[in-house]
């Protein structure tokens, strides 16, 4: 450390750098270990057994060097050719052309692959045709060509799944669970992303489950949870350290420095990305290079170092057009776009937005069409022109009138082809003057009648364009402000579905109702959709004064909606922050209230697994201060039900999650019961039984060890009551209490302290 300080930040930022670099060199050696093994048993074989071992020593190289996988998957063709060995040349093909992808050649790499699919067709070595088709999707996927990679993807699946080889079936989910990030479902990224991590760790899989760890980093940045983002990419990188994956050591530094970036470290970010693009230039990924260049903009963007934020856009730019990365070209030409309207540079910012909106249509870059109406709608706004700002912003809003707009354009076409072809033969009228021209002309009465016709279809253009204009103010500023026969009036909260807001029915102005709403990225989602309904329906079978109600469920242009009472208070949660422990005689009215509410819900088969703080509301009512409420049902679900989620995913919040549910055993009522208890032991001692620094320390307590003894943190509790909640919290769900057996203790004791003797 005496060290840096005597030097500049650039310094400091260099020797930092060799340092990483440094401690990646002994994981390098013992990955290249493994190819000097396979080089000196290349030169023991012979030129037949050479064959495999080129082909080896090429896929070897995928990661660490595309010249090496290109030159020995050469070489590994052409002696397959000369000893007419076709499954070695199918699979020496598929190595040029994956080869060839990584240099950024993807048109070249398309046809080895296929070629490579059809030799080994005919050889019917199913193991081999799945690893071409799993290229081709890779091929396509850098390409975002996402259809075509997930057709591909799924018929490598499929083969490798009669197979049962686990390796790769777990390498075709992290694959289907990329494309599903890269287009935005995030939910079903995470699902396949877990399916491959239990695999890789059943086989012991190092680079596998560094590989997935990154991709899991890569999904929590999506989803903004950064913490655990960080936590994944940093055991990703510790495994890619160990087996020196100079690529994948590139690909988690990246996300690091993405995670820095996202949550405000700017600097600590730069270095990160500045030490994976030194990575990346060094083993020749271009793809990587562009990804690079253009995140270390961005960081420069968010400093305000405007210029150094365009240069690196630009060399991003070139990389991009080099490989003919479309993807890549459009998002460099939008965030030089963006730069240059931070530099005031108006015409530069709206040439390369144009450009890099046209090219984004071209392959539905939707994330990056947004991006681009939205700049220039800002351009226009600060231009004053802000008709052709609010009709950017419309753009940016509601990208999924688009097909409405290409029906009014080719409407516009055919109008303005009619217009043309009316003014073509009036020039042909006033040129030619010969009788039998003369005799051919139409009348002027026809000619007024063309015209009028003319003026018509004109008007209605006019009306239709400005119907149009009008239709797309209303049909927006009702989306904001409506649903069914319900007013927006504010939103209350949000929570991992829906959006819940204060709402008014206009059928019944006195009725002020809470709100939820599924949100609009899963309204097309079967499962969500499913999991929303399935909340209102359970809601709906429970009628208790502890319990949120339900006045009304439905449905209005794919938006599914819940009305409930609306509640004024405060929840739990914000209680406990703001006084701690709560006195005795408060706690256990609560305590009461909720346990009625679960024995409720347990009675009707219902378990809610979610039951924490935020979701238990306090209301004042004349006859109670402290009236609870049970809220957020989302997660629960009838016990003769089948799970709405994939088996063996965690649902609910750390904390209060049981021993069952981390381990992935049956989840039933006595789960509810455990987080009750971990409630109950935050709401009488102001502290939660487990914590820790990290979620693997926190669900490690959880699952092995016992929680403090309520005595030390509240001298003076009742005995009864202490024994009550340590039973709630056993690891063992048999041994704890029903919600009924926990409401009449609760009760017995809460006589006891009303009458003044010890229960």
């Amino acid at each position: 450390m005496p060290v840096l300080k005597t030097i500049g930040n650039v310094g400091k930022t260099k020797v930092f750098r060799c340092l990483i670099i440094f401690i990646f060199i002994p994981g390098i050696l013992w990955a290249n270990q493994e190819i000097k093994d396979l080089e000196k048993k290349l030169a023991q074989s012979t030129s037949r057994e050479k064959i495999d071992v080129l082909n080896q020593l090429a896929a070897a190289y995928y990661n660490l060097s595309a010249q090496k996988t290109l030159e020995y998957g050469t070489a590994a063709l052409n002696l397959s050719r000369k000893f007419n060995d076709k499954k070695g040349e199918g699979i020496a093909l598929r190595n040029i052309g994956v080869g060839r992808g990584k240099s950024g050649d993807f048109e070249k790499s398309l046809d080895y692959i296929q070629q490579s699919l059809k030799l080994l067709e005919t050889q019917g070595d199913e193991r081999e045709i799945a690893n071409s088709l799993n290229s081709l999707g890779s091929i396509y996927l850098t390409t975002n060509n996402y259809i075509k990679a997930l057709e591909y993807y799924r018929q490598s699946l499929k083969i490798r799944e009669s197979l049962d080889i686990k390796k790769d079936i777990a390498d075709s989910y992290g694959n289907i669970g990329s494309l599903y990030r890269k287009l935005g479902n995030y939910h079903k990224a995470l699902e396949y992303q877990l399916m491959a991590l239990e695999i890789r760790e059943d086989t012991g899989d190092k680079p596998g489950i560094a590989a997935v760890y990154n991709d899991i980093s890569t999904i929590y940045v999506k989803i903004n949870d950064y913490p655990r983002a960080l936590e994944y990419s940093l055991e990703s990188l510790k495994i890619k350290e160990e087996i020196g994956n100079k690529a994948g050591i590139a690909s988690s530094l990246e996300n690091i420095g993405l995670i820095h970036e996202y949550s405000g470290d700017l600097p600590k970010a730069l270095e990160y990305q500045l030490i994976s693009l030194d990575i990346k230039k060094e083993i020749g990924d271009k793809t990587g290079i562009c990804s690079s260049l253009n995140s270390i903009g961005d960081i420069y963007l968010k400093t305000g170092d405007n210029n150094k934020a365009l240069e690196y856009y630009r060399q991003s730019l070139q990389h991009g057009e080099e490989i003919g990365a479309l993807g890549d070209i459009s998002d460099s030409l939008v965030n030089m776009g963006v730069a240059c309207r931070q530099l005031h540079r108006v015409d530069d910012a709206f040439s390369f937005l144009e450009r890099g909106l046209k090219i984004a249509r071209e392959i539905d870059g939707k994330e990056t069409i947004k991006t681009g109406y939205f700049n220039l709608s800002e351009l226009y706004a600060a231009g004053k022109n802000f008709e052709e700002s609010l009709e950017y912003f419309k753009r940016y809003s509601q990208l999924k009138d688009e097909l409405f707009n290409e029906k009014i354009n080719r409407q516009m076409t055919q109008m303005q082809t009619r217009y043309e072809t009316l003014k073509k033969e009036k020039e042909i009228e006033i040129l030619k003057k010969n009788s039998r021209i003369q005799e051919l002309m139409l009348t002027r009465q026809t000619r007024m009648r063309n015209i009028s016709i003319f003026i018509s279809l004109l008007l209605i253009v006019i009306f239709i364009q400005f119907f149009n204009r009008y239709r797309y103010l209303f049909t927006f500023w009702k989306k904001k402000h409506y649903i069914a026969h319900f007013r927006l009036l504010d939103k209350i909260s949000s929570g991992g579905m829906g959006d819940v807001y204060r709402a008014h029915n206009i059928r019944d102005r006195s009725i002020t109702c809470a709100l939820k709403i599924l949100r609009e990225e899963y309204a097309k989602d079967d499962d969500y959709r499913r999991r929303f309904k399935n909340e209102a329906a359970l809601i709906d079978q429970l009628d208790h004064p502890n319990v949120v109600k339900v006045l009304e469920r439905g449905e209005c242009e794919n938006q599914l909606y819940i009305a409930m009472e609306l509640l004024e208070g405060q929840t739990l949660f914000a209680m406990l922050d703001k006084e701690g422990k709560i006195r005795l005689e408060t706690a256990l009215s609560i305590m009461v209230q909720i346990a009625d509410a679960l024995a409720a819900i347990h009675y009707r088969g219902i378990i809610h697994r979610d039951l924490k703080p935020e979701n238990i509301m306090i209301v004042s009512t004349r006859q109670n201060p402290f009236h609870v409420k049970v809220l957020d049902f989302g997660l629960a679900r009838p016990r003769n039900l089948s799970r709405l989620t994939r088996t063996g995913t965690v649902m609910g919040t750390l904390f209060y999650i049981s021993p069952e549910q981390l381990s992935k055993s049956k989840v039933s009522p006595a789960s509810d019961v455990y987080s009750l208890g971990v409630i109950y032991y935050q709401v009488l001692t102001g502290e939660k039984p487990f914590s820790g620094d990290s979620t693997l320390h926190i669900a490690r307590q959880i699952l092995k060890k016992p929680p403090p003894d309520m005595k030390k943190r509240c001298p003076g509790l009742p005995p009864g009551l202490n024994e009550t909640v340590k039973k709630m919290l056993s690891k063992d769900p048999l041994q704890r209490p029903s919600a009924a057996e926990v409401l009449a203790a609760l009760k017995e004791i809460e006589n006891h302290i009303k009458k003044g003797t010890a229960p």
